[in-house]
C-alpha cells in the first residue's frame, strides 16, 4: 500500500498485506491509497507483472454551526461550515426552539442561510438552530443560539431655544431598558456636559 494524495501522516500496520490497518487520519479531508501486486521477476531482477488499483477515502466533515450570536432585529446570517464538494455529503438547517417558525434563504443546505421571521424583544428571545451534515455512513451535527433583542423605537425629543439660560432637561424617550445621552455637536464649547438624565450643563 502507498499513500498518493492526502495530509500526512498517516501509516500502516503492515504495508504489504490487502486488508492492512491505515491510522491517522483526519477529519475533514479525503485520501487516495493505491494497492500495487508485484508478480515475477526477469533475470536482471525487473518486475515481470505490474497492477495497480487506488481507493479514495473520504472523512466526514465535522459540521460546525458557527459561534452563538446576539442580534438586533428578526434576521441574520448563519455560519455553518461548507460540506466536502467531492463526496455524497448533504448540509441541512433545521429549527431546535424558538417561538415562531423562522425562513432559511435561499434554502435549508444554504451553509451560510438567512433567517427571518424570529420575535425579538428587549429582553432578547432564543431560538436554536442545528447544522447537520451527513453522508452515506455518517451523520453528526452541531447546534448555535441566535438571540434577538427588539431594535429600540428612539426620540430625541423636540429641538430646543433657550433663553439666557446655560442649562435644560432634554426630553428623549426609548422602548429600550438602556439610553444613553452624547453631544453630537458642541458648537465649540468644551464645558458642555450633560448626565444619564439628559440635564445638559
Amino acid at each position: 500500500w502507498t499513500k498518493i494524495s492526502g495530509p500526512n501522516p498517516i501509516s500502516f500496520d503492515n504495508e504489504n498485506s490487502p486488508t492492512a490497518t491505515v491510522s491517522g487520519l483526519q477529519q475533514n479531508n479525503c485520501y487516495v491509497f493505491r494497492w500495487t501486486v508485484v508478480n515475477g521477476t526477469d533475470g536482471n531482477g525487473n518486475d515481470v507483472c505490474t497492477e495497480t488499483d487506488d481507493i479514495q477515502i473520504c472523512l466526514m466533515t465535522d459540521p460546525n454551526a458557527g459561534a452563538d450570536q446576539d442580534v438586533c432585529g428578526t434576521t441574520t446570517t448563519l455560519e455553518g461550515n461548507a460540506v466536502n464538494a467531492i463526496t455524497s455529503e448533504v448540509g441541512t438547517w433545521s429549527q431546535v426552539s424558538g417561538p415562531t417558525s423562522v425562513t432559511f434563504s435561499p434554502n435549508v443546505n444554504t451553509p451560510t442561510a438567512s433567517i427571518s421571521n424570529m420575535i425579538a424583544t428587549d429582553a432578547g428571545i432564543e431560538y436554536v438552530f442545528r447544522w447537520t451534515i451527513e453522508n452515506s455512513v455518517c451523520t453528526d451535527f452541531d447546534d448555535v443560539t441566535i438571540t434577538a433583542f427588539e431594535e429600540p423605537i428612539i426620540s430625541a425629543g423636540e429641538d430646543q431655544e433657550l433663553c439666557c439660560q446655560t442649562e435644560t432637561t432634554l426630553t428623549g424617550t426609548t422602548s429600550a431598558v438602556i439610553g444613553t445621552w452624547s453631544i453630537a455637536d458642541n458648537g465649540g464649547d468644551t464645558d458642555i456636559a450633560i448626565d444619564n438624565n439628559g440635564n445638559v450643563t
